[in-house]
């Protein structure tokens, strides 16, 4: 349904390799009720589809209201 805006979990990883990332954020998981899914089965897809081909720190996923900062680059 939200195709032409968003990219699947399985899609974010194919860009995340193809664009040679060392750290990806994933974002608009679990913000509005738009796709046909359960609204926390993105992000749960993203880090069972990554597992075995990302490092565990590939990407980022923060909890609603969390925030981070993103280090200096020295």
């Amino acid at each position: 349904m939200m195709e032409a805006q968003h990219v699947s979990p399985k899609e974010a990883i194919d860009i995340h390799k193809d664009i040679k990332s060392k750290k990806s954020i994933a974002i608009h998981w679990g913000t509005w009720a738009l796709a046909n899914e359960f609204y926390l089965e993105p992000r749960e897809q993203l880090k069972d589809l990554s597992k075995d081909q990302l490092p565990p720190d590939a990407f980022i996923t923060i909890d609603h209201g969390e925030f981070f900062d993103l280090p200096e680059k020295n």
